[in-house]
C-alpha cells in the first residue's frame, strides 16, 4: 500500500467530478484479471511448496519460509505490473522513483533478516534458508512479475484495460 500511496496525484484529478454512486468499483475485466493473477501466484507457490517438501524433503518450517518469501515478493511484483498497466514507459517511471526502490529493498532486507535471526524464525516457525534459496525465491517472484507484466502488455495491445486504473484511464472511460 505504501507504493500506491506514494504515487503523485495526476494533474486535474481534483477537478474531476466524483464517481457516480451507481457505477461499479470493479469491472468484469478487473475481476477476471485479479482471479488470473491470484490463480497464477497460488499455482506457483503450491508448486514451490510441493517441490520443496516432496522432492527436496524439507520440513514444514523450511517450506513455510520459502513460500512466504515467494508470496511476499510476488505481491511486490504484482504491484509493479499492475501499476504499469502493461506500459514499458510507466514501468520505467516506477523504477525511477527512489521511494519504490526504498520499499523494495526494505522488504527484501526484512525478509532476509526473518530467515537469518533465530529468535524471529522461531516466532514465525520459519526454517533457515541458505542464500541460494533466498536468491531462488527472488527469481521465482521475478518470473511471476514477468508473466503478469506480459499479460498486461498483451491486454493493452489488444485495446483492453490492464493493471491499476489511474485517473487518465478513468477519464477515457467517462467519455
Amino acid at each position: 500500500s505504501l507504493m500506491f500511496e506514494s504515487q503523485m496525484a495526476e494533474e486535474g484529478s481534483m477537478d474531476e467530478p466524483p464517481r457516480s454512486l451507481n457505477s461499479r468499483l470493479f469491472s468484469l475485466a478487473d475481476l477476471v484479471r485479479s482471479i488470473f493473477q491470484g490463480a497464477l501466484v497460488l499455482g506457483v507457490i503450491s508448486a514451490v511448496g510441493y517441490y520443496n517438501t516432496s522432492i527436496n524433503n524439507h520440513d514444514s518450517d523450511h517450506n513455510r519460509t520459502l513460500v512466504f518469501i515467494v508470496l511476499s515478493l510476488s505481491n511486490i511484483g504484482l504491484i509493479f505490473a499492475d501499476m504499469s498497466g502493461g506500459s514499458y514507459r510507466q514501468l520505467m517511471s516506477l523504477f525511477r522513483r527512489a521511494s519504490n526502490w526504498i520499499i523494495v529493498i526494505a522488504v527484501m532486507v526484512c525478509l532476509f533478516l526473518l530467515t537469518q535471526i533465530a529468535s524471529v524464525r522461531s516466532l514465525f516457525h520459519f526454517g533457515l534458508l541458505q542464500p541460494h534459496e533466498f536468491i531462488s525465491s527472488i527469481g521465482i517472484a521475478f518470473l511471476i512479475f514477468l508473466v503478469i507484466n506480459l499479460w498486461n502488455w498483451i491486454v493493452k495491445a489488444r485495446g483492453g484495460s490492464s493493471g491499476f486504473v489511474g485517473m487518465a484511464q478513468c477519464k477515457e472511460k467517462r467519455k
